[in-house]
């Protein structure tokens, strides 16, 4: 117990002791002296002298007290107010709670995605292993298909040798067959010469026809032969055209294979060096964090999350390029400050905050960025958002998104309307404006286009707690279900902050 509250009870029992000596000796004497008022009779004066003591004495402890003690005078004089206080205390304290409450579920929901990144990086060295697998086949096929070749081409040249023999031998029986021809001529002549010249040498004649009917036998075996091997040179030819043909077909049959597995081939490179590329980016920033410190991640808090604004900045219409690339500074600077602010650390050749140099240069996205905000028939906002998880003590890597900055709600416009029971007690209400800012206002808003700041304690706009805590006492001066609608304070675009307004019906 408080030294005031125990000195407060010791003065009211002194005060107590006092006021009841102070009467009693008043009565006795009172009734001692019976004096009289007026015509009134004694007792009847005794007892009004009592009663206006009585009354008097109450009045009089009250102002000593509220005079020594400043608690009996706030007990006195400002207990509404301070019962009103409280009521707002408390509206406050509800307010802070729920704020707290959301950012439970918005850690939860970093958590969560901090998880999906991870699983992320398992699925992508997982494809790349089923990539390298793929492409392994992909080249021991190849290796079959050009041994096949090989093979192919051997037997072709060795069918081709034999051809090549086979025709020098035609050709040298060719030749033979010649002579033949030409010494049987020679004989011809010889038998023709010897008849003519001389009968009577019939040996010599009768020699000459043997010897004629010899060759002629030899020639008739030769031209025989000759048959026969031009048979087996028709038979060669039709084999090696049929092999030329077979081979014609296993070399197009080749073709169309090694064609598609170069596709194939191309193809899976393709994916290969992209991933390959990913993984060059992933390890470029590992090696950043590295130079870092290899616990980085692990002992420093993280700055800012994937996804998470760090700045926007509005290019208005038909600006030119010079405007939007003084806008586009303007831009890298404010998100280069807010990392800083956040605990960011300028890396290697890097600031604090910058553009990811990934499949384009951060030159070639200026460029972009550029050429799609200058002389826009609209207004344009532009916004930096953070790429990955970021640590503290290194720098963050961000890219910058565009959007159209057109007008969603004009100024009085009802966003949403819900009803509201006005009987019920304060906390109720309190909770029923809530859902209906949370549940009703925020997602009819992101439905209407407008542009959160993600990341942020109220990604919308915000309604400060005395405007929360007016609309919860007007509800409650209806003291009946009443129709609540919320509309929008002033004109406002996709980028703006949304400032509420309330009205009942």
């Amino acid at each position: 117990m408080q030294t005031s509250s125990v000195t407060l009870i010791l003065v009211l029992c002194l005060m107590g002791g006092a006021i009841a000596f102070f009467a009693d000796s008043l009565g006795r004497s009172l009734g001692k002296k019976r004096l009289t008022l007026g015509h009134m009779r004694p007792k009847h004066t005794a007892a009004l002298i009592t009663a206006s003591a009585g009354a008097l004495i109450p009045i009089a402890t009250i102002a000593l007290m509220s005079l020594l003690f400043s608690d009996v005078r706030e007990m006195l004089f400002r207990t509404q107010a301070i019962k009103d206080e409280l009521q707002r205390v408390e509206g406050r304290l509800r307010v802070s709670q729920k704020n707290l409450d959301r950012r439970a579920v918005e850690v939860d929901d970093l958590e969560k995605a901090q998880r999906a990144l991870v699983r992320e990086g398992e699925t992508l060295r997982k494809t790349n292993s089923e990539t390298t697998i793929k492409l392994g086949s992909t080249r021991s096929l190849l290796s079959k298909a050009q041994s096949q070749l090989t093979s192919r081409t051997a037997q072709l040249a060795s069918l081709s040798k034999r051809t090549q023999s086979l025709s020098g031998r035609i050709r040298n029986l060719m030749a033979e067959v010649t002579r033949n021809i030409a010494q049987l001529e020679s004989l011809r002549k010889e038998a023709t010469a010897a008849q003519n010249s001389a009968k009577t040498n019939q040996a010599q004649a009768s020699y000459a026809a043997n010897r004629l009917r010899e060759i002629q036998q030899r020639n008739l075996a030769i031209e025989q032969e000759n048959q026969a091997l031009e048979k087996e040179g028709a038979d060669l030819k039709a084999q090696i055209q049929t092999l030329q043909k077979v081979a014609a077909d296993v070399d197009e049959q080749f073709r169309r294979d090694l064609a598609e597995r170069n596709a194939e081939l191309a193809k899976v490179m393709a994916d290969l060096e992209g991933l390959q590329n990913e993984k060059r980016n992933l390890e470029g920033i590992l090696e950043g964090l590295i130079k870092q410190g290899v616990n980085v991640p692990r002992t420093q808090p993280m700055t800012i999350a994937r996804g998470q604004e760090l700045a926007r900045w509005i290019i208005e219409a038909n600006s030119s390029r010079a405007q939007a690339q003084l806008g586009l500074s303007s831009l890298m600077r404010t998100a280069r400050i807010r990392a800083e602010a956040r605990g960011a650390k300028p890396g290697a050749g890097q600031e604090a905050a910058s553009l990811f140099n990934g499949d384009f240069t951060p030159e070639q996205q200026v460029n972009n960025i550029l050429r799609d905000t200058s002389s826009q028939g609209e207004p344009m906002v532009i916004i930096a958002s953070a790429l990955y998880n970021h640590f503290g003590q290194e720098p963050i890597y961000y890219q910058v998104s565009i959007q159209p900055n057109t007008v969603v709600y004009q100024k009085g416009q009802v966003i949403a309307e819900t009803r509201v029971d006005g009987s019920m007690d304060d906390k109720r209400v309190l909770d029923a404006i809530g859902r209906f800012i949370r549940d009703i206002v925020g997602p009819k808003a992101l439905s209407d286009k407008m542009l959160p700041v993600v990341g942020a304690d109220a990604p919308l706009g915000e309604v400060n707690d005395d405007q929360i805590i007016s609309l919860m006492q007007q509800i409650r001066d209806f003291g009946r279900n009443v129709r609540v609608q919320a509309i929008a304070a002033g004109e406002t675009r996709r980028a703006d902050r949304l400032y509420l307004e309330f009205r009942l019906r």
